[in-house]
């Protein structure tokens, strides 16, 4: 009788790996293996970014304390406990993770973009040389996005309230409420794009890449607003748990801005180089 072979050590027999004529990974298989591949990566990148954010975020966080503490200056005047500045404080700080996180930080979001393009390409990327590189590159570029961002949101902010003092006795309030929101929204959609496109098309000028993000945002809707849905999803449990400070800090500390921006890159990245073509930077 013969002996079945005992193929423990046997290297010459196939295993059940990966087959020579296999299909490319695609959808959530083909994010998972990026993910799960540069994860540590990944968590390195966010503790720089959380680290190099210091300063914008905290220009972020005054602005929005600034306009909420001037909505509610009346009930925070007739609150004798002090309950609601502390509430105000962690509303803040909650809005102003999901602002960020969703809208990003000047130059610091444009060395982690352009490092996660490579990982969404599935190129190598040194990742303290590429970010502050970049980061140095495209500084003022980035500086100018951040501070076009910073204006515009605290001026909806402002106006937003302003026409709401006046929204029950006149129609047209309401109307500029709502126009207020949705040049946020429209704006929002147009950021999955526009820091990807500064870091991949050096010589693209600012005002291209903000009509180029526009028409990609606009005509590419479906694909954008899946990206933002998600995103906004996360951001929002994060934003939850800011009441439970301590789990929204390791969260933010440790995967939180990568991972925002990563998903936001693995949706839309292939549609930039569809209609721009490959990046040249």
């Amino acid at each position: 009788m013969r002996l079945p072979k005992f193929r423990l050590f046997d290297y010459e027999t196939p295993g059940p790996g990966v087959e020579k004529d296999a299909p490319p990974k695609t959808g959530l298989a083909l994010f998972w293996d990026i993910f799960s591949r540069r994860v540590w990566k990944m968590i390195s990148l966010n503790a720089m970014y959380a680290l190099f954010s210091v300063p914008s975020f905290l220009i972020h966080w005054f602005m929005i304390y600034f306009t909420l503490t001037l909505i509610t200056s009346e009930q925070i005047v007739a609150d004798a406990t002090g309950t609601a500045a502390v509430q105000i404080t962690y509303l803040t700080t909650s809005l102003a993770i999901v602002l960020y996180a969703l809208f990003g930080g000047g130059a610091v979001t444009s060395g982690m973009t352009y490092v996660l393009r490579q990982y969404r390409k599935d190129t190598h990327s040194w990742l303290w040389t590429d970010f502050i590189s970049t980061y140095k590159k495209y500084f003022v570029k980035s500086t100018l996005v951040f501070v076009i961002d910073s204006i515009l949101l605290f001026l909806c902010g402002i106006n937003f309230y302003f026409y709401g003092m006046f929204a029950g006795e006149n129609i047209i309030a309401y109307l500029l409420q709502g126009l207020m929101v949705v040049i946020v929204l429209i704006f929002l959609l147009m950021h999955s794009y526009i820091y990807t496109l500064l870091v991949s098309y050096e010589k693209m000028s600012i005002r291209d890449i903000y009509k180029n993000s526009f028409i990609l945002a606009i005509g590419k809707l479906p694909v954008t607003f899946s990206s933002v849905a998600i995103n906004a999803l996360i951001c929002a449990l994060v934003a939850y748990l800011c009441f439970g400070l301590i789990y929204a800090i390791i969260l933010v500390g440790v995967i939180l801005f990568a991972f925002v921006a990563f998903v936001n890159m693995f949706i839309t990245y292939p549609t930039v180089e569809k209609y721009l073509g490959k990046s040249n930077s």
